[in-house]
């Protein structure tokens, strides 16, 4: 994992560490990383449950599309967080095993 990604990872968990979930949260402000750094950050073993919250945070508050194959189509950030957060918060850690190359638009 880079750097950029290590150190943005150490700076949330800081910063998020027994915060009550909060379905109104908007991140309005750029993290700052890549897309490839954003993709490491998420994925980084150490955030556990504050992986889907970093998740919905990485999302643009209007024109972020989420799409869940089962559930359909989520518009925004905070209908993404109004889903995901809640759906996926009993699980401790996520592995996601692409079968192709991510796209990132």
């Amino acid at each position: 994992m880079g750097a950029p990604a290590d150190a943005f990872v150490k700076t949330y968990i800081t910063e998020m560490t027994g915060k009550a979930m909060d379905l109104r949260r908007l991140v309005t402000e750029s993290s700052g990383l890549n897309a490839p750094e954003m993709m490491a950050a998420f994925a980084h073993p150490d955030l556990g449950r504050l992986g889907i919250t970093m998740m919905a945070d990485f999302m643009a508050p209007e024109r972020s599309l989420y799409y869940d194959a089962i559930f359909g189509a989520y518009l925004g950030q905070p209908a993404i967080r109004g889903w995901l957060v809640p759906a996926m918060a009993d699980m401790e850690f996520f592995v996601f095993a692409p079968t192709a190359e991510s796209v990132i638009f």
